[in-house]
């Protein structure tokens, strides 16, 4: 595989290994369109990846949690709508509050917990991100998080933790660093290689980001830009 790669200067991802069987293919550049429930919609060639497939693919995908906004759940519903979930969900529990009717309560309580659940899926996803080193990825959905969940246990739980990674020397130089590559990838867009790679040996030889994941990935793009040197 390595001397494939860089025989060719494939300087996207590579992705080798066992559970691809269905991606398979006899050239590159080659592509596939997944659906939100892993099966294959479309294949081949990028170039060949028309719009219309995509919209279609797209048309009954739900990337926010939504709950009904008839009746007595139209303001919820509305805020939920909005993205402003901790809002919903304060406001579905006044609701609860102030009735009797058990098929009110029930609908309010489903709607809770599709919004809850939603909040926490989103959290482990933090997780994660952190896990592989994506902590800028991670700290944008902690904002997000922080804000859309205000008022709520998955909001508070996001600013807690958003609050700590500010603070933490650990999570910075990984910021720090992932500014510092994505700086080197449009120098490497732009074929300056040589510029590239002195941006990048400011975090792949330096004892600042020892025993950090970034430094594993500056170090790789590094050794890929050098050869083109």
């Amino acid at each position: 595989m390595e001397p494939c790669v860089q025989k060719n200067n494939m300087e996207f991802l590579i992705g080798f290994g066992g559970g691809a069987s269905g991606y398979a293919t006899r050239g590159i550049p080659a592509a596939w369109l997944v659906g939100a429930d892993g099966k294959i919609l479309w294949k081949g060639h990028p170039n060949g990846l028309k719009k219309e497939v995509i919209e279609a693919a797209l048309k009954d995908v739900q990337l926010y949690p939504t709950i009904t906004t008839e009746g007595d759940f139209k303001k919820a519903g509305k805020l939920a709508k909005s993205l402003k979930f901790g809002s919903a969900i304060t406001e579905l529990q006044k609701l609860m509050g102030g009735t009797e009717e058990a098929s009110t309560i029930a609908t309010a309580q489903a709607a809770i917990d599709e919004l809850t659940k939603y909040g926490q899926g989103a959290m482990k996803d933090v997780d994660l991100y952190a896990e592989g080193g994506y902590y800028v990825e991670a700290m944008t959905e902690l904002k997000h998080l922080s804000t859309s969940f205000k008022g709520s246990l998955v909001g508070d739980t996001a600013s807690e933790k958003l609050a700590s990674w500010r603070k933490d020397k650990t999570v910075k130089r990984e910021l720090d660093g992932a500014a510092v590559i994505a700086k080197a990838t449009e120098q490497m867009n732009k074929a300056r290689y040589k510029d590239a790679a002195r941006t990048l040996a400011s975090v792949a030889k330096n004892k600042k980001f020892d025993e950090t994941k970034v430094q594993a990935k500056a170090l790789s793009l590094y050794n890929m830009v050098m050869k083109k040197l």
